[in-house]
């Protein structure tokens, strides 16, 4: 909430799996941000996209807010432009950001503020071995705390259907329980409830509750074995032209000339196996899930937000 009656300055804070990503730090003035209603709170306030991080999977991103004064508004506002080269030595007019505090070459700021804070969660991304009617999901272990014990992600809960379009109104089974295999990687084997083909994503939950968007899909079958993970034979077959139509029913993971394994995804094109980059859409023309889907990425590169139970591409706006 912004009340539109004041003018009002925000510094905004990154921390990545427990560390305060410093250079990400920026303010804002709302005098420079129009205000909005939101559509369905009714509340009005700010609504801002500021794409400086480009979250992977399995990470888990804290956000923080809080009110500031001029000051601290106007040394971070320099300090952003230069941390992101739009203000450099040879600008044309230079100079550091604006301190409060005193002294020759003494460059700072010192502030007590109250912050508030929400989490955004990115789940990692499975693959699947499919194997005598089980598949077998793998994918990466929760990032820990800087203490190196704390996991963030506390739950997973995994979403299947028949169908490739898994969203948040497919089948969920909770809490699964995961088993470690050695270090870093996590396995849940289970009897494939789809005859044929199943289609199934990840979504994780942290200690308060917080739960994530669903991970990109991973395929498991009953009438075929098949090693998406990269650990088979399957995996061993040079790939043809990548850039040709497939049959996610037939088709076999195999070895790109980048060295890279590729499979066929549920759409009928081939795309690299472990590619775990931005949040992916699952189908940003179903319907979604307003309080919970948040942002994603779709095949297009362009970010898409969960409005009004619709997906909508960013257009514009914020800072």
């Amino acid at each position: 909430m912004d009340p539109k009656a004041t003018r009002d300055r925000y510094l905004f804070e990154y921390y990545l799996n427990g560390v305060h990503l410093v250079a990400k730090d920026w303010c804002i003035d709302d005098n420079r941000v129009v205000n909005t209603t939101d559509k369905i709170s009714k509340k009005e306030g700010l609504k801002l996209f500021n794409v400086t991080i480009n979250p992977s999977a399995n990470q888990y991103l804290n956000f923080r807010v809080s009110e500031v004064d001029k000051p601290t508004y106007d040394y971070f506002n320099m300090y952003e432009k230069i941390m992101r080269g739009l203000i450099g030595p040879g600008s044309v007019t230079p100079y550091n950001p604006k301190s409060n505090f005193s002294g020759e070459r003494t460059v700072g700021n010192f502030r007590a503020v109250s912050f508030s804070a929400t989490p955004g969660m990115a789940p990692p991304t499975p693959c699947a071995t499919s194997k005598a009617g089980t598949v077998t999901l793998q994918f990466e272990a929760s990032p820990v705390a800087p203490d190196g014990k704390t996991a963030y992600f506390k739950k997973y809960h995994l979403y299947w259907s028949a169908k490739a379009d898994v969203d948040h109104k497919s089948t969920k089974v909770a809490d699964i329980q995961p088993t470690s295999k050695g270090g870093k990687v996590l396995i849940h084997t289970i009897k494939s409830p789809v005859k044929g083909t199943g289609y199934y994503r990840l979504q994780v939950e942290d200690k308060d509750g917080y739960v994530s968007p669903l991970s990109p899909v991973a395929t498991g079958y009953t009438t075929k074995d098949q090693d998406d993970c990269g650990g088979g034979s399957s995996a061993t077959t040079p790939c043809g032209d990548l850039k040709a139509k497939c049959d996610p029913k037939t088709a076999k993971a195999c070895v790109g000339k980048d060295k890279k394994t590729y499979t066929c995804s549920s759409k009928g094109a081939w795309a690299e196996q472990t590619a775990s980059g931005s949040m992916v859409c699952g189908g940003i023309t179903k319907k979604c899930v307003t309080q919970k889907s948040g942002w994603c990425q779709g095949e297009d590169k362009q970010w898409y937000q969960c409005k009004s139970g619709k997906w909508e591409k960013y257009t514009g706006g914020g800072k």
